[in-house]
């Protein structure tokens, strides 16, 4: 198995080359082993291909070994972070490449209230295991479905005043990523006056979705002069 998709602050790599789910399947073992969490693990996903059967690895090795799990689906990576907040949910890991081009997927993850798991608090420990071939003790464990966004949008509520914020066209480029997943359901519920271009997750630029693409930019450059936004936002 290669270990090349480890990085400092999260992993990431090539599909299937570096990361496929038989990686998935020993991440969850040596993540397991190494922290012990004591509650649910959240799992997420991007919209890349090859996310879903990545998750459904994780999701059917964490059960395998006695942890439930809380499905949380198609969403963006804030919204997975949201999920380690949540009474019960002891770890978070989201299936996502982030803003590099579709070929590449890899994982995110925090620990409850997210604190992160980077090469200094625990992605060392865990690569050190999956060199070692760790395998967890079997057990029993659920796998739920569930939607959050309603919970996201509450805690929003409690940290926005929806009078406060700008009342003016905004320009939105979700870059075929899963933020648009989100950010429109945020702009629908705050009333804000937003026009959107890529939209829809999937599929990302062939350069990939880095908003700081000279591409990308001009594209986002074009788009912003056809009306007279106040303000652009592009986001994976």
């Amino acid at each position: 198995m290669s270990l090349s998709a480890f990085r400092l602050g999260d992993i990431r790599g090539v599909y299937p080359d570096d990361v496929n789910e038989d990686f998935a399947a020993g991440f969850a073992h040596a993540f397991a082993g190494h922290f012990n969490p004591a509650g649910r693990i959240a799992i997420g996903r991007d919209m890349r291909p090859s996310s879903r059967p990545l998750q459904q690895a994780l999701a059917e090795t964490f059960a395998s070994i006695g942890f439930d799990v809380l499905d949380i689906g198609l969403c963006p990576t804030e919204l997975g972070y949201f999920a380690s907040s949540l009474p019960g949910v002891a770890a978070a890991v989201i299936v996502t490449a982030s803003h590099n081009p579709v070929r590449y997927n890899g994982l995110k993850c925090v620990l409850s209230r997210g604190r992160a798991v980077t090469v200094d608090t625990g992605l060392q420990a865990i690569e050190s295991l999956m060199a070692e071939h760790y395998r967890h003790a079997a057990g029993t464990g659920r796998i739920e479905q569930t939607d959050i966004e309603e919970q996201y949008m509450q805690f929003l509520y409690g940290v926005f005043n929806p009078t406060a914020l700008i009342q003016a066209p905004i320009a939105l480029n979700g870059l075929n990523g899963t933020a648009s997943t989100l950010a429109g359901s945020i702009a629908d519920r705050f009333g804000l006056s937003t026009t959107w271009t890529r939209q829809t997750p999937g599929p990302i630029p062939g350069s990939g979705a880095d908003p700081t693409h000279p591409a990308l930019v001009a594209e986002m450059q074009s788009f912003m002069q056809q009306q007279d936004f106040k303000i652009g936002r592009a986001h994976v």
